[in-house]
C-alpha cells in the first residue's frame, strides 16, 4: 500500500479503511493519517495513544505537526497536567529549528488558556436558549451568531442535533448549512441526513466528514499559496479567499471539483491580486500554467462567490 493510496482514502473520508490499512504500520507518514482518522471518528484517546506510542519517530519526521496533534488531543481530553508534562518532553528533545523552538515556547500559555476555558461553567439554560433563538430567528445572520456561540460547548452539541438537522433541511444560506453540518460532525452524529445545498442533493453521515480546519490537504494548499509569493499581503488575502471557498462548497471536496493543487493555488493568488488591484497578467506564464486553465478555474471559483453575494446560496 502506497502513501498516495492512504491519502486518497483519507481525503474521501473513508477513515475506517485508513485505520484498517495502517494498523500495523510504524511509518510516520502513515501514522499521521491514522491519528487524524481516529480524531475524525471521535476516537481522540486512541489517536493520542497512537501518537504517544510513536512520538519520537513522529517528532523527527514532522515536529510541529506532532506537537500540534499531541497538545490538541490532551486539551480536548482535558488532560492538562499531562499536557504540561508533554511540553517538558519536547523541551528536552534535541534542537530542530528556531521555528520549532518558538512553537514549544508558546505551548504553556496555550494550555493555560484551554484550562481556564474548561473551568468556566455555562448556565444550564444557555444551550436551550440558543436552540430557541435559532427556531425563532427570521434571518440567517441571527442563526449564524447563535451557531457560533453553540460551537463553544462541544460537549453539549449532541443535545442540539435536532435543530441542526432541521437547519440542513430548511431553506437557509450556504453559510448556515455548512456551519450546521460542521457542528453535527463535532457532535459525532452518526445517522444519515439528506439535504440540498448549492443546488445539489446530499445524503451523508456527518460523523464521517472531515472538518475543514482538520483537513491536511487544505492546510497543505494554504502553505503552497504562501510559498508561491513573497508578498505576505497577497498570501493572506489568497488564503482568506480559499478558506471562504472551502466553507461555501463544504462538504464537497475542493480537489475533486478543481483538480491540480498548483493551478488552484495560483488561481487564488491571482484573485487576491485582482482584489488588491495588483497587475498579474503574466502569472500563468510565471508558474508554467496554461492561461485558459487559469481563467476557467478563476471563473469557477468566482461563480461560487457571486452566487453567495447574490443570496442564491
Amino acid at each position: 500500500m502506497e502513501i498516495t493510496d492512504i491519502k486518497n482514502l483519507y481525503e474521501k473520508g473513508d477513515y475506517a479503511a485508513v485505520l484498517e490499512l495502517t494498523k500495523d504500520s510504524k511509518e510516520p507518514q502513515f501514522l499521521f493519517f491514522r491519528i487524524s482518522s481516529f480524531i475524525n471518528v471521535q476516537k481522540v484517546k486512541e489517536a493520542l495513544s497512537c501518537l504517544l506510542d510513536n512520538r519520537q519517530a513522529l517528532f523527527y519526521f514532522s515536529p510541529i505537526k506532532t506537537i500540534e496533534a499531541n497538545i490538541t488531543c490532551r486539551c480536548y481530553l482535558k488532560e492538562f497536567d499531562e499536557a504540561y508534562d508533554d511540553v517538558e518532553y519536547y523541551r528536552n528533545e534535541k534542537y530542530i529549528s528556531q521555528e520549532v523552538e518558538e512553537v514549544i515556547a508558546g505551548l504553556k500559555d496555550r494550555i493555560r488558556d484551554e484550562e481556564k476555558a474548561s473551568l468556566l461553567e455555562r448556565e444550564p439554560e444557555e444551550i436551550d436558549e440558543l436552540i430557541r433563538t435559532i427556531r425563532r430567528a427570521k434571518d440567517d445572520e441571527t442563526i449564524l451568531f447563535s451557531l457560533t456561540k453553540m460551537a463553544k460547548f462541544p460537549k453539549d452539541l449532541p443535545y442540539c442535533d435536532k435543530v441542526l438537522v432541521s437547519l440542513l433541511k430548511e431553506k437557509h444560506s450556504s453559510d448556515v448549512k455548512s456551519f450546521a453540518l460542521m457542528l453535527l460532525k463535532m457532535a459525532g452524529y452518526d445517522k444519515e441526513v439528506t439535504f440540498e445545498k448549492r443546488g445539489k442533493k446530499y445524503a451523508l453521515v456527518p460523523l464521517y466528514l472531515t472538518l475543514p480546519f482538520m483537513d491536511e490537504a487544505i492546510k497543505d494548499e494554504m502553505s503552497l499559496m504562501s510559498s508561491l509569493t513573497k508578498d505576505s499581503t497577497i498570501a493572506k488575502v489568497a488564503t482568506s479567499l480559499f478558506n471562504q471557498y472551502t466553507m461555501e462548497i463544504y462538504p464537497d471536496n475542493w480537489m475533486e471539483e478543481e483538480g491540480d493543487e498548483t493551478l488552484i493555488a495560483v488561481s487564488f493568488l491571482s484573485l487576491a491580486m485582482d482584489y488588491l488591484q495588483i497587475p498579474n497578467s503574466d502569472i500563468a506564464k510565471e508558474f508554467d500554467i496554461r492561461e485558459i486553465d487559469l481563467q476557467v478555474t478563476k471563473k469557477t471559483i468566482q461563480t461560487v462567490f457571486d452566487l453567495k453575494n447574490s443570496g442564491i446560496l
